[in-house]
């Protein structure tokens, strides 16, 4: 019966740590460890890349989306050198000129196999976005949604998506239909891939090189008309030839660059362009050899029979047993490339984690018959600290360390406005009875909602949500706090206990550094990092607003499904290049009707835009909206730029 209990516990134990992010994301990287090993693979020769690169950027010295009629040149050049299809890896989801468009359309049609990109876009209202009516006339249409583990690396990729009660293809399942092998078409609409090594594995080629013939003068290139063609020797050298061609970018500004398994490859770092992607999916498709997965219940089976093994060893014997230990999962480490190498994956994390909790459930048994683990740790630290420091201790050896660690966390700032002001028109007794009040209200909230208490620094509350243990709700803990902190605020106004104070909140979600920071003789259990000093900053642009919460996009992702936020405004503060959007907590009337009036001020019709923030001020008394007013009679004494890019950018910290 005891060993039954013991296989059950290696069992269910190594079952549950196999199943949290930790693993799983050990597991991810365990998987990108034996496909560097397996090492780089030549890949099938009928597939070759026209790269959108700097190279073509600076030779055309046109503006990026180029005019429609250099796709068709380009197209036509193709169809010259006899090009089996073409696949873009661009959404034409725009219309260019007629006249552009038109001979585009013409091109496709004379080609004849010509893929599109279309794609699945999420946000208030999820829409695929296709390419325009006349091309899809002519041409068929691929998804280009990529896939993302958890870990913002790409392995797997998506052949068929499903959206709105209909399935679309992937580029690549619609590329290898199109070349008449229907009947080997994957059952499956995920497949993970098979990556032939890091990026540029496939014959690249710059893109001003093909459309570069005798009708088209490079100006970045070529001084005169009677420059050498670059076209003239790629059809010289048939590079084209029954090749399927993947055209897309490598340029760094348009942001179509992932990361792979093969992202950090004998020290060079390197990210793949999203159009080699989808042409490692459609080779991966030809070959037929993409990488096949053992089912699930398999791996909880190999997870039982090490359980089973590990019931059964000798740890009398500390050093053999250790040994073993080691053997078994050297044993496994190796098999697991073996078969990955022949195109199978087995998860490996999980089978190593039942090696070890099975090897310590095991050891710890054996310590349970000879002595009890709380007198042995109390025999040592005993004589030099207290009992309680001693029971400390045991629960979290760390907490003696110093250092610290990544976690993610919410952070909650809170501030009185012109407390000051009023500080220095009162009593000191009588402040400090009011604080006490204010703080052990709000204190009391936030550890209601799971919220540390960070510090008080005069009138202002930092606390952090995710310390010293995480939720998956911690920034929704974190934002109906701050809702319910307003909501005694105003009934410690009513009750008359404080001054009509008005608190500003600011919250923020995001990696920081936690720890004990300090020295040996004196230490503090805190966070730091850009998610705090965001949260800070945040506080402070209520001021701006005249509003009393303010949360950055990485909390709004967290909490919109559950509660209801609009859209205040996209910034850019003070030290920042990238902007964000920031998010107040609103009924869905008032968030309705003020992003009619966001939209109306982002596309700068500014009559439009007053007259809907107008209304929200007398209905709502809106302070939002009347702050929006200002600007946009600020924005029609000076009117923004033509790229303006409905970006508001601070000049100073709040």
């Amino acid at each position: 019966m005891k060993r039954i209990i013991l296989i059950l516990s290696i069992f269910f134990i190594s079952l549950f740590i196999s199943n949290i992010k930790l693993t799983q994301y050990l597991e991810l990287k365990s998987k990108d460890i034996r496909s560097i090993l397996k090492g780089e693979r030549i890949p099938p020769s009928e597939i070759v890349i026209v790269d959108i690169d700097d190279a073509s950027y600076d030779a055309l010295e046109m503006r990026f989306p180029w005019h429609r009629s250099i796709y068709a040149g380009f197209l036509k050049n193709l169809k010259k050198a006899g090009a089996k299809m073409v696949v873009f890896d661009i959404e034409f989801d725009v219309p260019d000129s007629p006249l552009d468009d038109t001979i585009f359309a013409g091109a496709i049609k004379d080609f004849g196999k010509v893929i599109l990109g279309a794609a699945i876009r999420t946000g208030i209202i999820p829409t695929i976005i296709y390419p325009i009516e006349p091309f899809r006339k002519y041409a068929n249409v691929g998804m280009l949604n990529k896939l993302y583990d958890m870990d913002g690396v790409i392995r797997r990729y998506p052949l068929r998506i499903s959206f709105n009660d209909s399935v679309y293809n992937s580029v690549a399942l619609t590329a290898f239909s199109q070349l008449n092998r229907s009947e080997n078409l994957p059952i499956s609409n995920t497949i993970t891939m098979d990556f032939y090594g890091p990026a540029k594995r496939f014959p690249y080629y710059s893109f001003w090189t093909v459309v570069d013939d005798k009708d088209f003068r490079v100006m970045g290139i070529e001084d005169t008309p009677d420059d050498v063609n670059a076209f003239d020797e790629l059809l010289q050298d048939s590079v084209f030839y029954n090749k399927i061609v993947l055209v897309g970018s490598s340029i760094e500004e348009l942001h179509d660059l992932y990361q792979t398994p093969f992202f950090n490859y004998k020290g060079e770092k390197k990210l793949m362009p999203g159009v080699e992607l989808h042409a490692t999916a459609l080779a991966n498709l030809i070959e037929g050899r993409r990488m096949k997965e053992i089912q699930g219940y398999f791996n909880i089976l190999f997870l039982l029979l090490l359980a089973i093994i590990f019931a059964f060893f000798n740890y009398d014997r500390i050093y053999l047993s250790l040994f073993s230990l080691f053997s078994i999962i050297i044993l496994i480490i190796f098999l697991s490339l073996f078969i990955f190498i022949k195109g199978l994956y087995i998860q490996l994390v999980p089978l190593i984690i039942v090696s070890i909790v099975g090897y310590s459930v095991g050891m710890i048994e054996r310590f349970v018959k000879t002595r009890k683990e709380k007198e042995w740790i109390t025999s040592i630290f005993g004589k030099y600290v207290s009992k309680d420091i001693v029971q400390t201790i045991l629960k979290n050896p760390d907490i003696i360390k110093l250092g610290g660690e990544t976690k993610k966390v919410t952070v909650l700032f809170s501030d009185i406005e012109k407390f000051t002001t009023f500080s220095e028109k009162t009593p000191p007794e009588k402040l400090v009875e009011i604080l006490n009040i204010y703080f052990e209200r709000l204190t009391h909230i936030i550890i209601n909602y799971g919220g540390m208490i960070d510090k008080f620094e005069g009138d202002a509350i930092m606390a952090v949500f995710g310390l010293p243990l995480s939720h998956k709700d911690d920034a929704e803990r974190a934002v109906l706090c701050a809702l319910k902190m307003q909501e005694e605020i105003d009934k410690m106004i009513k009750s008359k206990e404080i001054p009509l104070f008005r608190t500003r909140i600011g919250i923020n979600t995001g990696e920081a550094i936690a720890g004990n920071l300090g020295s040996s003789q004196r230490m503090n259990y805190t966070v730091i990092g850009d998610t705090v000093n965001l949260a800070s900053r945040l506080e402070g642009i209520n001021k701006l607003y005249k509003t009393n919460i303010l949360m950055g996009e990485n909390t709004y992702k967290e909490v919109f499904e559950k509660i209801i936020c609009r859209e205040v405004d996209k910034i850019r503060v003070i030290g920042k290049k990238i902007p964000i959007s920031i998010y107040e907590p609103v009924d869905k009337t008032l968030k309705d009707k003020y992003e009619i009036g966001l939209e109306y001020y982002r596309n700068k019709e500014w009559i439009k835009a007053k007259v809907v923030f107008s209304q929200l001020v007398q209905e709502y008394k809106d302070g939002v909206s009347q702050s929006m007013i200002e600007r946009i009679e600020e924005l029609q004494k000076t009117p923004p730029p033509e790229d303006w890019d409905g970006v508001f950018t601070f000049e100073k910290k709040y």
